[in-house]
């Protein structure tokens, strides 16, 4: 039944990883952004109305994060954070004429339901939400805002750096108009348009990056306006990174008493779907019948980049952990940094049998948990079920000497009698 659930684990795993790469050029900003499994974090939907709040889109989830930009149009008063928001960024232009002014806050919060809406955004007279899934538990970064006191013919996306190191973060950019005028809907080089309010022309729109962003965001203009003046704002949102743990291969059959540097049998991968983080540390249980503690030392995990795991540890591995793991409750942790990255990584086991175990006892490791006993820099570690090679490994006694046949007449391998023959 165990290796059964095993396979089945497996097989979702390899479902996942097989999904498309796809590569998004970014223009002007001389980048391309590789997505393995689309990204960590995923946009959902959009929704816009000339209100004080808009509705909920579809597709929305318990646990989505709502972004909202509400924006003010020929005022200067900020619109005020609706409850149950927290604020990001502000701004206001407040030079010109009254009919002339804009302004915006952007605020964010977590859908309760799946018709969460914007809620109300005092003295707005838009408003804008964007929902994403897959974001961080503090999900929003670095902002900038543009108050936009000119009288020219764009609409700038001021610049942003990036917080997150891993490259998984996406940019979103909102904007405002006095005068509706249909370019607003033309997103800045480097992000697509989600939605813009358009009654009957538009006059607030929203973007983003449609995927994770290597660089910080430079200051982007959208020209070709007629006069104008704007608000705009540029959003960082985090994701939350997932290595995903899985399992090739079976254990080898037997394991000579006593031996030094055994292959386990099979591998242990890991593969991230977007960015990459350092794995620091790797915990291995014994579910088989020895007494790891005992009879089972020197753990150590070997690791190489291959699409398809080897059937024996290959040439060319690093060596994971410097120092030998012991087993303590038939469980072994060990430290060392290897970086994960969207190409798969194979990990590979091998450990000393001590004299002291017993032949037909079996050495089973596997990863009981990897959500708990996987360890990275940043981001979050997949499954929370068992990984592991199928199978186990009996631990069987050395074969006999010359002297042995001789004398005895008989041996034993894995806890039974064999036959054998001996001519001179």
């Amino acid at each position: 039944m165990k290796n059964r659930i095993r396979k089945i684990n497996r097989g979702y795993k390899k479902a996942l990883t097989m999904l498309s790469i796809i590569l998004i050029t970014l223009g002007p900003l001389g980048l391309f952004i590789l997505r393995a499994n689309a990204s960590a974090l995923n946009f959902v939907c959009a929704s816009s109305t000339r209100a004080t709040s808009t509705a909920a889109c579809s597709g929305e989830q318990t646990g989505d994060l709502l972004i909202v930009s509400a924006f003010a149009t020929q005022t200067s008063t900020i619109p005020t954070l609706a409850t149950g928001f927290t604020n990001i960024n502000s701004a206001s232009n407040s030079g010109g004429a009254t009919s002339t002014r804009t302004a915006l806050i952007a605020g964010w919060s977590t859908a309760t339901s799946s018709s969460s809406n914007s809620g109300t955004w005092t003295n707005a007279t838009d408003v804008i939400m964007q929902v994403y899934r897959g974001q961080a538990a503090s999900p929003v970064g670095n902002s900038a805002v543009d108050g936009g006191n000119n009288s020219g013919t764009l609409v700038n996306y001021p610049a942003v750096n990036l917080t997150a190191t891993d490259n998984s973060s996406w940019f979103t950019g909102f904007a405002g108009i006095a005068a509706g005028q249909a370019l607003l809907s033309t997103p800045p080089t480097g992000m697509i348009n989600r939605t813009s309010e358009t009654a009957p022309t538009p006059r607030v729109t929203g973007n983003d990056t449609n995927g994770p962003t290597p660089s910080n965001w430079p200051s982007t203009d959208v020209t070709g306006f007629s006069t104008t003046k704007f608000t705009s704002i540029v959003i960082e949102i985090k994701a939350a990174p997932t290595i995903t743990v899985g399992a090739a291969g079976s254990s080898v059959a037997n394991m000579t008493i006593p031996s030094t540097s055994d292959y386990i049998g099979g591998a242990f991968s890991f593969i991230r779907d977007v960015g990459s983080a350092n794995v620091t540390s790797i915990k291995l249980t014994n579910v088989g019948t020895t007494n790891a503690d005992t009879n089972i030392s020197n753990l150590i995990l070997f690791y190489k980049q291959e699409a398809v795991c080897s059937a024996s540890i290959p040439s060319g591995t690093t060596q994971f952990n410097s120092t030998g793991g012991t087993f303590t409750s038939n469980t072994s942790t060990v430290t060392g940094t290897m970086n994960v990255s969207t190409s798969q990584i194979c990990v590979y086991a091998q450990v000393d049998v001590g004299s002291g175990a017993s032949s037909g006892d079996t050495l089973d490791l596997e990863i009981a948990n990897p959500s708990t006993d996987v360890t990275a820099s940043s981001g979050s570690v997949a499954p929370g079920t068992i990984v592991s090679p199928t199978g186990s490994t009996t631990l069987v006694p050395p074969g006999p000497t010359t002297d042995q046949v001789m004398r005895g007449g008989e041996w034993f391998s894995g806890g039974a009698k064999q036959p054998f023959f001996w001519a001179q």
